[in-house]
């Protein structure tokens, strides 16, 4: 009977050691995915992105504006995939406005320099 009783202690303890220990393992903020996030927007705009890649700003800020909104309620793991997600979409839309200002427009002479 001692034993018994003795084993539900130690596994209750265990149990609570388990809980006391996950309230301490939550995702932290995603700071340093959001900075990223925002830099990568700020690129792709310095690079006219907006111009070249219109539809892939505007899933970028989407997904950056989701990711404020998970930030603001807490949910700190789908705040740090929006904010990933929003990076990805920024480069891929500072990339394209970056291909696209190297080809030659129509209204270019021959011969003229690229910019």
């Amino acid at each position: 009977m001692f034993r018994s009783a003795f084993r539900t202690l130690a596994w209750f303890a265990v149990f609570i050691c388990f809980v006391a220990l996950s309230g301490c393992l939550r995702t932290p903020p995603p700071v340093q995915e959001m900075s990223d996030a925002r830099q990568a927007l700020a690129a792709a705009e310095e690079a006219e992105a907006e111009r070249y890649a219109p539809e892939l700003m505007a899933r970028a800020r989407r997904l950056l504006d989701a990711a404020e909104a998970n930030i603001n309620r807490r949910h700190f793991l789908q705040a740090k995939e929006k904010a990933e997600g929003s990076r990805r979409v920024s480069i891929e839309a500072m990339k394209r406005a970056q291909d696209e200002a190297q080809k030659p427009r129509p209204d270019d002479p021959p011969g003229t320099p690229e910019p």
